[in-house]
């Protein structure tokens, strides 16, 4: 999905505000990672960062936590941020309830797959329910203009 964000704010003309939704554990997992690097640089982490994110996260079944939690630590480490696995009590604090709001939203919106795009804040655009991009677009960009 990350490939295509970027074609598809060319489309519509228009920037895409990210949100990592929490709609089930491994996602509220997920979601940690992808919001402390969001919190430690204020912005939303560059592709190759959720490149590498999303890889970590894809260890085998059968890799041990330490893997895990050696992988997820390099992800950060290699930018110059702390991985949550390290954070202090205070950092995982204001993690938490970064977190938590975004799993209220996440239940507020009723998601529960991924990509879903919500347009004007009352529109889901189910991405898996189009063949290309350019009819996601399409769908998007009618939705944007939709008076009301």
């Amino acid at each position: 999905m990350e490939d295509l964000i970027p074609a598809l704010q060319r489309s519509i003309g228009q920037k895409i505000t990210k949100l990592h939704v929490a709609f089930n554990q491994p996602a509220y997992i997920a979601s940690m990672f992808y919001y402390a690097a969001e919190m430690q640089t204020g912005a939303i982490p560059d592709y190759y960062f959720l490149v590498d994110l999303f890889t970590a996260m894809q260890l085998p079944e059968s890799s041990s936590d330490e893997a895990f939690q050696k992988a997820m630590i390099e992800v950060f480490e290699s930018r110059g941020l702390i991985s949550p696995i390290n954070y202090n009590d205070q950092q995982f604090e204001a993690l938490s309830k970064r977190v938590d709001d975004v799993s209220r939203l996440s239940d507020k919106t009723q998601i529960q797959s991924v990509p879903t795009f919500i347009v004007r804040g009352k529109y889901q655009v189910i991405a898996s329910a189009h063949d290309s991009k350019q009819e996601l677009a399409e769908t998007i960009k009618y939705l944007l203009a939709k008076k009301s």
